[in-house]
């Protein structure tokens, strides 16, 4: 025999197992630190869209079950631009942050 006890070879492929594993999990962290490529949108608060939808409903005489906020975006500073469905038609409204409708529009 050569002098190498018979344990000592055995832990050296478990060593090396270990130091694969610890490279694997360090870099897996690196992806989660990659920057997003979805970009967010500020959208109007609920009870802002759904003035917007109470106003829709009132000025163009749809039934308010009918009238559904579908998205919203920032359209001026302190101003939201609310897009809905009334009726399977498609409508907006501005409105400030104070909840006053600025207008109304229906396609």
């Amino acid at each position: 025999m050569t002098g190498i006890k018979l344990s000592t070879v055995w832990a050296c492929p478990a060593i090396v197992s270990v130091a694969f594993l610890a490279a694997g999990c360090a870099q897996s962290g690196t992806a989660a630190q990659q920057p997003e490529t979805r970009r967010a949108v500020e959208t109007a608060p609920a009870d802002l869209q759904l003035a917007c939808a109470a106003e829709v409903s009132r000025l163009h005489g749809v039934a308010p079950e009918r009238v559904l906020p579908v998205a919203s975006f920032v359209e001026g500073a302190g101003t939201y631009r609310v897009e809905l469905l009334a009726d399977a038609q498609r409508t907006g409204c501005s409105i400030d942050q104070n909840g006053n409708i600025l207008s109304t529009s229906m396609a």
